[in-house]
């Protein structure tokens, strides 16, 4: 059942510790798919991108949005990085309360990445172990997990479109969207026998 809307869908893109390979890759998206991106969906905040509203006002307010989009791994170490004078970990279960659906971009969010592996800070994680249980109830859907270092821009787009009109999105076993990650390329290959 597609689902019709005829306001669009609020997003939030959440930064934390990354690289911002993932909003380089988006940047990279094709011009045409960005635009229809851009006419489809309200891309509220992105630390990079826009400038009308901080995370602050955001979080001090009223604002809801549907997607919530985090790149970077999650700590509660303040010491070892903040925004906004708070941790990430507090950030994000500010976030959670405020969307609908949550989308981990890129293998940081997702796992940590190579974060995780800093002997400074142990509790380097992604945002599936850096929630309070009782705020996955504030979402409609399971998490949704876009691995990659960083992700294609086509993944990231795909999945919100699909999320726009249809609701929900089928998952594999470690919560990664089944149509774009089914396999290897190599699994289609008319050669793959000979190697």
């Amino acid at each position: 059942m597609r689902i019709d809307k005829k306001i669009k869908p609020k997003v939030l893109w959440f930064q934390s510790i990354t690289c911002n390979g993932n909003t380089h890759s988006f940047l990279s998206a094709n011009d045409n798919r960005m635009r229809l991106f851009l006419d489809s969906f309200d891309l509220i905040y992105h630390p990079s991108l826009t400038i009308d509203i901080t995370l602050n006002e955001i979080l001090d307010s009223n604002i809801k949005f549907d997607y919530l989009l985090v790149e970077g791994a999650i700590s509660s170490n303040k010491k070892f990085f903040s925004i906004s004078d708070d941790t990430t970990y507090n950030l994000l279960n500010k976030l959670i309360k405020k969307t609908k659906f949550m989308i981990a971009v890129g293998s940081c969010a997702s796992y940590g990445g190579m974060h995780k592996k800093f002997e400074e800070n142990s509790d380097i994680k992604g945002i599936n172990q850096s929630l309070d249980i009782d705020n996955l109830y504030f979402l409609k859907h399971p998490i949704i997990n876009l691995t990659g270092c960083p992700v294609h821009p086509e993944w990231i787009l795909q999945t919100l479109f699909t999320l726009k009109d249809y609701g929900k999105i089928a998952l594999d076993e470690v919560g990664r969207p089944k149509e774009l990650y089914y396999g290897l390329a190599h699994h289609g290959c008319t050669r793959n026998e000979y190697f």
